[in-house]
This record gives structure tokens, sequence and C-alpha cells, in this order.
């Protein structure tokens, strides 16, 4: 399976998100204060591109998950088991509502 590999970066002196930039547009070096997330190769149910760090509605924050080796979503209130579920599995169309960055609001849920 292919994808477009993409990114965005988020700028912690600026706050500020740069959308959709390509890895060969990061080539003036790597700056402490950028951080850059990575494109998932999925889409909401609204047709929005899906990067690490957003937040989907009722499902949680979207991860890298090492052990599986896959995108997840980890639940926001952690529950007891600390599972994570797979995003390509997930049982209803999932919507994002916002990323902790920008959105750190939404996590306080």
């Amino acid at each position: 399976m292919t994808r477009e590999l993409k990114f965005r970066a988020w700028d912690s002196i600026a706050n500020e998100m740069y959308e959709a930039f390509e890895l060969k547009d990061f080539t003036g070096g790597l700056a402490e204060h950028i951080i850059y997330l990575q494109f998932t190769g999925l889409k909401d149910k609204n047709g929005k591109d899906v990067y690490e760090g957003d937040i989907l509605k009722a499902h949680g924050i979207v991860a890298w998950n090492d052990l599986e080796h896959r995108w997840s979503a980890i639940d926001l209130n952690w529950n007891d088991k600390r599972e994570w579920h797979d995003i390509d599995y997930l049982t209803s169309p999932f919507e994002i509502i916002g990323n902790v960055y920008e959105n750190p609001e939404l996590l306080s849920n």
C-alpha cells in the first residue's frame, strides 16, 4: 500500500500550524521549536486529512503505535486497560475536532 508522504508543522514560538508541507519542503534544517506531524494516509468523514496529534471526536488522539506498527487513537481518558484503537477499524466514521497543539483545551475533558 502506498500513500502520500506529507507533513505539517507546529511552530511553538509563533503558535502556528503550517499545513500540508511535503518532506522536501523542510530542507532548511530542523529547529527545536518546530514539531513535525505526519499524515496518516486517512481522511475523516468530512474529507479532511488526518495527521498525528489530531483529536478524533469520541475516539481520542491520533498517534503512531510502536508496538503494533500502525496509526492508532489513544483514548483521551486513558481507560484502565490503556488500550489503543486502530483507526483503520473504528466502528463509526470519525471526525477531527482539533489537534493537541492548537486545541489543548480539548485534552482536559
